[in-house]
């Protein structure tokens, strides 16, 4: 009974103390087909052996997926780190009625650089569990593993410097 205790205390520790353990590195890419708002078709194999940082949100998280993705972008840039890396915006969409489909295309951005993955399904928000109203961050690794994966709001150094190693980790 002592040892059982014991084993389970051990493995207790284990997962507090290394949270990323018990969820992010057991997880794989999804199989997906999504289009984004040019009707450009993209699956789990489109970016080949590239490390994948997804940005996704639904419309309360989109001013927050523009704030990161702009910060990871300008440290990538300055760090001069962008080969082999994909930089992909999601929009979650699921409650968005058919009738008011033509609306969202409206509002996307024109600029053919700038496709949003179109997740009328929810694929990515049920797999990885995405923080309603705020901008989800998975990084997957060239294996497609999950890697990091955090839900953030307003920009915080401290979260960016650990997106950036975790990156600069597995290039």
């Amino acid at each position: 009974m002592l040892f059982a205790r014991n084993r389970l205390w051990i493995l207790l520790s284990v997962f507090l103390l290394c949270p990323e353990m018990g969820s992010a590195q057991d997880s794989t890419l999804v199989a997906f087909k999504l289009k984004d708002q040019f009707d450009r078709e993209y699956t789990e194999e489109s970016w080949g052996d590239s490390i994948i940082v997804l940005f996704g949100s639904d419309k309360e998280g989109l001013e927050y997926n523009k704030i990161w993705g702009k910060a990871v972008r300008d440290s990538l840039k300055a760090a001069n780190k962008f080969e082999k890396i994909k930089l992909v915006g999601l929009s979650d969409l699921r409650i968005v009625p058919f009738f008011l489909k033509r609306l969202v295309y409206a509002k996307l951005p024109k600029n053919r650089k700038k496709g949003v993955l179109l997740d009328w399904q929810g694929v990515f928000p049920q797999t990885y569990h995405f923080t309603p109203g705020a901008c989800n961050i998975l990084i997957f690794n060239s294996a497609n593993k999950l890697i990091h994966q955090s839900a953030v709001r307003q920009l915080a150094q401290k979260e960016l410097r650990l997106i950036i190693e975790k990156i600069e980790m597995h290039q």
